[in-house]
């Protein structure tokens, strides 16, 4: 999660963005 390695920002950006949208999508 905190370890970073070469273009790991990117797939940690689109985590962040899953995980908003599944929690957008579990909020109704």
């Amino acid at each position: 999660a905190a370890i970073f390695k070469g273009g790991s920002v990117e797939a940690y950006r689109a985590n962040i963005e899953a995980i908003r949208t599944a929690a957008d999508k579990a909020a109704g």
